[in-house]
């Protein structure tokens, strides 16, 4: 659905008894009962895009180190290393011959991943557990790759990424020690992979393991409520994050980018999509980011999108809605029409 736009004055939503033969009344927007359910991939301007990485050579996507590549800036290990070596001798006390390569990072990395893959409740049987462990069906012995247990402790405990460099007369950045690696990720992941038609907007946490994390905050209505907040993008065939925002809290979140111009979940969900403006995609949407408004500021930008309304609905026929859908399964359409702003070059001239 689309929406004729409509005065910022507040107002209830119409009441049924307003329904007048096969229209309805919503904050002065009209919407037509029933209409044509439209494919947006069938949509003028809107291609099918199948999900795809974009190889740097021909032949990269037969190494499985080239598909790490594609998902990680490679870029950022050479800082990584500097910073890690430095960690290790200001703050950790180690020797000065203590030293991080990049190849050191590599298989710190690739432990990392191989742990995600086969988890313990203990670190130290990934090196020192000789019996086949049952749930995995695998004898880890970490240690035949080159990386000592005492070795890996070390560069967990020095772990650090690259940082902008400090501006002391801004307030506390709590996400200062992420900021620079999420940035240069979205950017990287953006250049390196094509993600299909449909993309998913929504919140992730990233849970805590009982070690410091920025921003540490608890939501309740988590499955792992004590973590980070995240506000991801997703491609929907692959299922892979292809955009991630850090959550900083009310007063920055007040701040970001195009909250004075929409409303905050609606910002949230432009900025989220903003890579792939004028691309003709779907984005889905739940009820946290899912409006009208949103709806519009997407096609805008030349996106479709699809949500489902709850608490946001404003200009939409929710108490005509109320009355008709008493029960699961149970569908009622209403199409309208708008009139969208210019703010891409793209065909506007849609349903």
């Amino acid at each position: 659905f689309l929406a004729e736009s409509s005065s910022d004055d507040g107002g209830e939503i119409s009441d049924p008894d307003e329904l007048v033969g096969e229209t309805v009344e919503a904050h002065g927007v009209t919407w037509k009962r029933g209409g044509r359910t439209v494919d947006p991939r069938k949509a003028k301007g809107h291609t099918d895009y199948p999900a795809s990485v974009i190889w740097k050579n021909t032949g990269d996507a037969k190494k499985p180190l080239e598909h790490f590549w594609s998902f990680f800036p490679e870029e950022v290990l050479s800082e990584m290393a500097v910073e890690m070596t430095k960690e290790g001798w200001t703050v950790c006390n180690f020797a000065q011959s203590w030293t991080v390569s990049i190849g050191d990072l590599l298989l710190f990395l690739g432990i990392l991943i191989y742990q995600a893959c086969y988890p313990e409740p203990n670190r130290r049987r990934y090196w020192f557990a000789e019996e086949v462990q049952e749930e995995v069906n695998v004898v880890h012995d970490l240690g035949r790759y080159g990386i000592s247990h005492r070795k890996f402790e070390r560069l967990l405990q020095c772990f650090r990424l690259p940082e902008y460099p400090a501006r002391p007369q801004e307030p506390l950045d709590l996400c200062f020690r992420v900021r620079k690696f999420l940035d240069t990720w979205n950017t990287h992941v953006s250049s390196r992979f094509n993600p299909s038609w449909c993309l998913v907007v929504d919140e992730s946490m990233a849970c805590w393991k009982g070690v410091g994390m920025p921003g540490l905050m608890y939501v309740a209505r988590k499955p792992t409520p004590l973590g980070r907040e995240m506000h991801t993008t997703a491609c929907a065939d692959t299922r892979i994050i292809c955009f991630a925002e850090r959550y900083e809290g009310k007063e920055v979140m007040a701040k970001a980018d195009l909250v004075k111009d929409y409303s905050k979940s609606s910002a949230v969900a432009l900025r989220c999509s903003k890579p792939w403006w004028g691309s003709g995609r779907v984005v889905v949407l739940d009820s946290a980011f899912a409006s009208v408004l949103t709806a519009k500021s997407m096609f805008d930008r030349g996106l479709h999108s699809v949500g489902n309304v709850k608490t946001a609905h404003r200009e939409f026929p929710l108490a005509v809605l109320k009355k008709e859908v008493t029960e699961r399964e149970v569908t009622k359409t209403f199409t309208t029409v708008v009139k969208t702003r210019p703010t891409l070059c793209f065909d506007h001239s849609r349903e």
